[in-house]
């Protein structure tokens, strides 16, 4: 881990996490990150807080409407009236910023700054 992080892993935080290394470990071997010299002092470690964004359940996501149903209009969920993506990526993507909606105002506006500067490029 320490060849593939830029700085020392063993002094950052996230190294006390032990199912999370083990994890890291696991995933390292199976993509095989460490057979390329090309990857060392190419990674940051970071923990992801999942507490900046909105769960929605599965009952509260079909009140609402959130994803389109297997059988129905794509106009009949919010996913698909805001669907507007080319790639594949791309609804992926918009899926999961709708399915877990930001709860920060600064963030939800960094987030806003990058779809309007896609939008007019």
């Amino acid at each position: 881990l320490n060849r593939l992080c830029k700085t020392s892993s063993t002094s950052l935080p996230e190294f006390d996490l032990h199912h999370s290394m083990a994890s890291m470990a696991a995933l390292i071997k199976y993509l095989g990150l460490l057979s390329d010299n090309s990857n060392f002092s190419s990674f940051n470690l970071k923990t992801f807080d999942l507490h900046q964004y909105m769960r929605l359940d599965n009952a509260a996501a079909r009140a609402l409407n959130v994803e389109v149903c297997p059988g129905e209009d794509t106009t009949m969920s919010i996913t698909g009236v805001l669907n507007k993506c080319h790639t594949h990526q791309g609804q992926r993507l918009l899926s999961q910023w709708i399915k877990q909606p930001l709860m920060d105002a600064k963030r939800i506006e960094e987030r806003l700054d990058i779809v309007e500067t896609f939008y007019n490029d």
